[in-house]
Formats: structure tokens, sequence, C-alpha cells
């Protein structure tokens, strides 16, 4: 039962052998037996992918509730004799954030010394369930998992930039086409390869153009350093560039009009339907709480 949950959970015999430790042989007979036993095909499977069938989505709908009810009752027993403890692992979009994720961590543990944080830190889309992770802490364009659950924790604002170098060679850029005659540099996300649109409101009208990356990397950092050495333009949290804005090394791009779309939220994000241990539980508990009452992380 649990092995068929985990199977529909990554799509992938070997990432649930490797996350239940056991060997894909025995994965795949446990498999065959539970068909066998129960007189029907529960996963269609291809050499690339591993998906339920009507009988398989029925029958992993009714154990994930049946594994989480046990999954409660025994981790009430064991935690009533020795306490919160065990492993949680948790993955965060890198640099949203760290430098005030830290001291939300601290706290935790304050009140959980027992249980340990295994915190990676990604500057990619993650898949969460198949990867392994217990819980997220993650910008909305790296979350690629179906069927999470998530909770902002901040909301930054992101804006278009240019090192006052490029903005002097390529020329000022006062109407929203005059962008196609810069370089742009942009947050790769998996999807935006081939052109990402920039919408404005601009005297009360709505404008949109479409601009082709000619440099794309999923580091914050990385496309900052871009920016600084005149590569091009961009889109990217005012939180990273702040400094080089003060300076007068990079300058905001288009600043009399509204850009619309322009947020990047942070949220915490974990499994719908799997059992959330009391590790989960009090962790989401916690991180809600801090967030609400610093309103939101800071970098």
């Amino acid at each position: 039962m649990r092995i068929l949950v985990r199977i529909a959970e990554t799509e992938s015999f070997t990432k649930a052998a490797d996350q239940l430790h056991l060997s894909v042989p025995v994965v795949t007979r446990a498999i065959a037996n539970l068909e066998s036993q129960l007189g029907t095909r529960l996963l269609h499977r291809t050499t690339r992918s591993v998906t339920l069938t009507e009988a398989g989505k029925q029958y992993v709908d009714g154990a994930m509730s049946m594994l989480g009810q046990l999954d409660e009752l025994e981790n009430s027993l064991i935690e009533s004799r020795a306490g919160l403890n065990g492993l949680l692992r948790v993955v965060a979009s890198a640099g949203f954030g760290l430098a005030g994720l830290a001291p939300w961590l601290k706290s935790y543990q304050d009140k959980y010394p027992e249980v340990v944080l295994q915190v990676a830190t990604v500057d990619r889309p993650v898949n969460l369930v198949s990867e392994g992770y217990d819980v997220g802490i993650l910008v909305d364009h790296t979350i690629t998992s179906e069927n999470l659950i998530q909770r902002p924790l901040a909301t930054y604002d992101r804006i278009l930039v240019a090192s006052a170098k490029y903005v002097k060679s390529a020329g000022l850029a006062r109407v929203p086409g005059d962008l196609l005659n810069y370089r742009f540099l942009s947050e790769e996300t998996g999807s935006n390869a081939t052109n990402v649109e920039l919408a404005f409101r601009l005297a009360g009208a709505t404008e949109r153009i479409r601009v082709k990356p000619v440099f794309l990397t999923p580091s914050p950092w990385l496309l900052r350093q871009a920016l600084v050495n005149s590569m091009g333009f961009a889109l990217i949290p005012r939180l990273f560039v702040e400094d080089d804005l003060q300076s007068g090394q990079l300058v905001e791009l288009m600043s009399e009009a509204e850009l619309l779309d322009r947020s990047a939220i942070q949220s915490l994000v974990y499994p719908t339907r799997r059992f959330m241990n009391s590790r989960l539980r009090t962790f989401i508990d916690h991180m809600l709480e801090a967030a609400g009452s610093r309103g939101g992380l800071l970098a």
C-alpha cells in the first residue's frame, strides 16, 4: 500500500524505491502482487512515465487516508514517550529571504530542539515530492509539483533595471516599445526560453510587449552580476539590486509607467494529501506565525 502511494507521488518506480530504501525489483514485485490480489491494473507503465489507472486512483485515495490515520496513531505514541524529534527536510529558494530565514529556524529549534532540520537551498525549479522534501520555502516560478498547498510568506516587488552604462549606450527607453531594442536577461523558469510578456499601464492604457531572452539563469545573484556588467536589462526583485540603485550603478527603467504582474511570491509549500506529522505541522504553524508577526522574509 505504501509502495503504491509513493509511486503515485513520485511517478517513478526508481524514485519510490530509493525513498523507501528498497530495491526496484522488490517494488516491482510488490505492485505485481497487489494488482494480482485485486484483479485489476493499478498503473499505466511506459518507458517514460508511470500514471495511475482509474482503479489505481481510487485505491490510492483510500490508501492515503488509511495510512494517514495509521501514521498519526504511531507518531502520537512515539511522541508521547520521546517528545517531538526526527528529521524534517526543507528546501528553500536561494537568495530569497535566506538571511531572514535563519532566525526563524533557530526559534523553531529553540521550541523543538530534538527536531533535525536538513535545509537545502536551490536556484532551480523543484519537485517537492519526487525529490523527497517535506516542505519548501519557494518562489512561485520554482514550484513544479502538483497537488500542493501554498501558503504565502512574502511578496517581492520586481522592477526593470539596467546599468547606467548600458542605458547610455543603448539609449533611454521612454515607451515600452523602446525595450525591444534592448537585450533581455531573464530568470530561468522553464517556460520562458522563447519569449516573455511585459505589460505596462501608461496614460490609462495597457500596452504589452514580448521580449526574447538572450541570457537565462535560475540564479538571481548571477542575473544581478549580468546587469552590473552591462549585458542588458532584466526584471528582477528590487531586494537584489537595492544597493546598486542607490549607488547609481543600476537604474530603474520605465519608472513612470505601472508595470503589471510584477510580484514574486514566496510561499510555504507542502503536499496536500500526505499525512502531516507533528514535525511538519509545528514547522508550518511556526513559520506562518513568524511571517505574520514580521511581514514576511527579508533578504
